[in-house]
């Protein structure tokens, strides 16, 4: 563990407490240099949260630009753990969420047709609440880490929800509307590895 890895995470406003306690445990397998190698399973381990929650942080830690991740292969071509590494550099700052002053509510950018599409292909064009098809419903793209909490439109934090489960949704995490099926969801969306990290529709 690396002290001032530990000072450094203990110094930011993250706004989200288990996006805080995620950096914190990041730190403290992080090197000097802000490197650390634990998969998502050990994070789960080792904060006691569900490996979704371990996404849902580390999704808003790179949006933050407190976190980078990196890929790596084995010599075999499988995956193994990334490579993460905090952005020691990055000085504590203030985080509000941006509003919008005109009508005093969170902005939010449009979701890019484009990632649209990727999102509904990868789930098969199905509402990943309650399992409903297109064309019986219409699909949306809901935000796992809710845009209120400063989730992005990007495709590792989108899911595809038929309009009913999304309007009843709201501004809540997943995890707090729809505790059934998120153990599901879970397991497909961590088999099938995050997206890049690059945003789109903004």
């Amino acid at each position: 563990m690396s002290v001032e890895a530990r000072k450094w995470a203990k110094t930011h406003t993250v706004g989200n407490a288990t996006a805080k306690a995620v950096l914190l445990a990041i730190a403290d397998y992080a090197d000097e240099h802000g490197s650390a190698f634990p998969s998502q399973r050990a994070l789960a381990e080792y904060t006691e949260f569900k490996p979704r929650a371990i996404r849902q942080a580390m999704a808003l830690l790179e949006d933050l630009k407190l976190l980078r991740c990196e890929e790596r292969r084995r010599q075999d071509g499988g995956r193994t753990s990334d490579r993460l590494i905090l952005e020691l550099a990055v000085p504590p700052v203030s985080r509000p969420a941006a509003v919008d002053e005109s009508e005093g509510s969170v902005s939010r950018a449009k979701i890019a047709k484009t990632a649209r599409f990727e999102v509904f292909k990868r789930d098969g064009f199905a509402c990943q609440y309650c399992g409903r098809k297109a064309p019986s419903v219409v699909l949306e793209c809901d935000h796992i880490v809710p845009r209120a909490s400063g989730g992005k439109n990007r495709i590792s934090n989108l899911i595809t929800a038929c309009s009913d489960c999304n309007s009843g949704k709201g501004d809540r995490a997943l995890d707090e509307v729809h505790p059934l099926f998120v153990g599901n969801i879970e397991a497909d969306l961590l088999a099938a590895e995050p997206a890049s990290p690059q945003e789109t529709g903004e």
